[in-house]
């Protein structure tokens, strides 16, 4: 997932929504690549969200691993494609109702980006990424389809001294719900908010990293493997550098 070096703050407290993303050093802010162990910084200090660098170290630090369903069934399928995850304007241009034609379009990149947003208060940050499809699609005429489709996961770290603190919880979105996780790790628990399972971890560069995953079609996103790839599928692994195109429906390797 390559972050977008031109994220700007739209507060005091530095909320920012940006692109990781993926593709070579054709990345379009021109970038140089980066191995995946010097891809974060060892910071000595305790990051803050009021500054982008910081803002991109913390999303890059805790982006999830995520696991892509991909069904190939219909023509709505486009293949598979309709299933990989994009940037919004992968077509070229910010026109929202265009997007379902052109996700089939020969000459519109599906790249893989990731968007997010860090906010920060006292004691915690709270990460969100967000995933975006062109489609969100059905081969049954008894389910309905849209496009511009964007379902994502909020993660609360809590700011403990160190520069990347500390994984508490996982808050995901499937459709119109809501699904809560908990690392092994950590000290919280169940409370006013049900608890839907334990957060999945997987080492990436060195460290481990929260795995999710997504549904074919509709698209609803759990922690992994409460949504898990049945039969193709596309695995998709953070960069601060790379936004690259899954080379077919079944591509466990896409960065």
């Amino acid at each position: 997932m390559r972050l977008d070096p031109r994220c700007r703050p739209t507060s005091s407290r530095g909320t920012c929504a940006c692109a990781l993303a993926a593709l070579l050093l054709a990345a379009p802010w021109g970038c140089a690549e980066l191995d995946d162990e010097e891809e974060i910084d060892s910071t000595a200090l305790a990051l803050s969200a009021g500054t982008p660098a910081d803002r991109a170290e913390l999303a890059l630090r805790w982006a999830p691993i995520h696991y892509q369903d991909v069904d190939q069934t219909g023509s709505h399928a486009l293949g598979g494609r309709a299933d990989y995850i994009a940037r919004v304007n992968f077509d070229g241009n910010f026109v929202g109702n265009d997007n379902w034609d052109h996700a089939g379009s020969s000459t519109s990149s599906l790249a893989a980006y990731v968007y997010f947003s860090v906010v920060e208060t006292e004691t915690h940050w709270f990460i969100v990424y967000m995933f975006f499809h062109p489609r969100d699609w059905s081969d049954s005429w008894l389910d309905s389809e849209h496009e511009n489709d964007s379902e994502g996961v909020m993660l609360t770290v809590a700011r403990d001294g160190s520069p990347y603190g500390d994984l508490k919880s996982a808050v995901t979105v499937a459709h119109r719900d809501f699904f809560s996780y908990l690392p092994a790790s950590t000290d919280w628990e169940e409370g006013g908010e049900d608890l839907d399972g334990t957060l999945s971890m997987e080492n990436w560069s060195g460290r481990p990293h929260p795995v999710t995953a997504q549904e074919a079609k509709g698209h609803g996103l759990k922690a992994r493997p409460y949504y898990d790839i049945n039969g193709d599928g596309v695995s998709y692994y953070p960069s601060s550098s790379l936004a690259e195109n899954a080379w077919g429906p079944n591509d466990r390797g896409v960065r």
